[in-house]
C-alpha cells in the first residue's frame, strides 16, 4: 500500500515539474519571438534617428554657412563681409593691400554684424582716416529687399555715432560687375557715379583710389564747389541709394 502511494505522488510530482518546465520554454520562445520581432523595429528607429541627426546637422551646416546679404566698408582698406541669416559674418574679404592688413588685425568671423563694423570703425586704420575727415562708406547688399531695408536701417542707426560714415545699398547686379571688376561693391558704387560724369573713367582708373579721391573728383565735375567732398561728407550722416547724403 505504501509503495503504491509513493508512485502516485512521484507520479504527480512529475507531472507538476513537466508543466512547469513547459510553462519555462513556452515562455522562452515566446519572449524570443517577441525579441526578435522587435529588434529589426528598434535597428530600424536607430537607424532613422542617426539619419535624421545627420540630415539635420547637414542642413544646419548649410544654413549657417548660406551668405543672405554682405556688407562692403571702404575707405581706403576696402573690405566685405558675408552675413548669414543669424547675423553673424560667416565670411570677409579684402579688395587691396589696406583691406588684408585691416583684416589682419580683427577678429570678426562669426561675431554678430555690428560687432564686427564696431571692430572695424574703431580700429585704429580707420580711425585714422575718420581724424582726416575722410569718408566711410558702409554699403548693404542682399537679394531679399526688406531684409536689406531692414539692415540699412539698423546700420545707419548704429553708425550714427561716427562723423562722416555714410550707407547705402546696392543690387545684386551691381555687386555681381563690382566683383568682375575686383571692386568691393561699396566702391564700384562710387565708379559708376565717377563714371555717370566722365565715361572714359574705367574700373582701373578708380583701382588704387581712396574713397575721398573718388569723390573729389565726382565734386569737381558735378561742380561742386563747397568742400566737405559732396556726399554728405563734411561730417555728416546720411543713408540710402545714391550720392548727395545718400538720398
Amino acid at each position: 500500500m505504501n509503495d503504491r502511494l509513493k508512485a502516485a505522488l512521484d507520479h504527480v510530482q512529475a507531472e507538476d515539474e513537466l508543466k512547469v518546465r513547459t510553462l519555462e520554454f513556452l515562455s522562452r520562445v515566446r519572449f524570443g519571438s517577441e525579441k526578435s520581432r522587435r529588434l529589426p523595429y528598434r535597428r530600424m528607429m536607430a537607424a532613422a534617428a542617426c539619419f535624421a541627426a545627420l540630415m539635420f546637422g547637414a542642413s544646419g551646416y548649410y544654413l549657417y554657412f548660406q551668405p543672405v546679404f554682405a556688407i562692403s566698408v571702404d575707405v581706403n582698406p576696402s573690405v566685405e563681409l558675408e552675413i548669414n541669416r543669424l547675423d553673424r559674418v560667416i565670411s570677409a574679404e579684402a579688395y587691396n593691400e589696406d583691406g588684408y592688413v585691416l583684416l589682419s588685425s580683427l577678429d570678426i568671423r562669426y561675431r554678430d554684424y555690428k560687432e564686427a563694423l564696431e571692430q572695424i570703425l574703431d580700429s585704429g586704420n580707420i580711425q585714422s582716416y575718420l581724424a582726416q575727415d575722410q569718408p566711410v562708406e558702409v554699403t548693404i547688399s542682399g537679394n531679399n529687399e526688406k531684409k536689406s531695408k531692414e539692415m540699412l536701417d539698423h546700420v545707419t542707426a548704429y553708425t550714427a555715432a561716427y562723423q562722416n560714415v555714410h550707407c547705402g545699398c546696392v543690387s545684386a547686379d551691381e555687386v555681381s560687375a563690382a566683383h568682375a571688376s575686383g571692386m568691393s561693391f561699396g566702391k564700384y558704387r562710387a565708379f559708376l557715379e565717377l563714371q555717370a560724369l566722365d565715361p572714359k573713367v574705367t574700373p582701373a582708373d578708380v583701382q588704387e583710389l581712396t574713397m575721398c579721391q573718388i569723390w573729389d573728383r565726382i565734386d569737381t565735375l558735378s561742380g561742386d564747389s563747397q568742400g566737405g567732398h559732396g556726399h554728405g561728407h563734411g561730417g555728416g550722416h546720411g543713408a540710402g541709394h545714391g550720392r548727395g547724403g545718400h538720398n
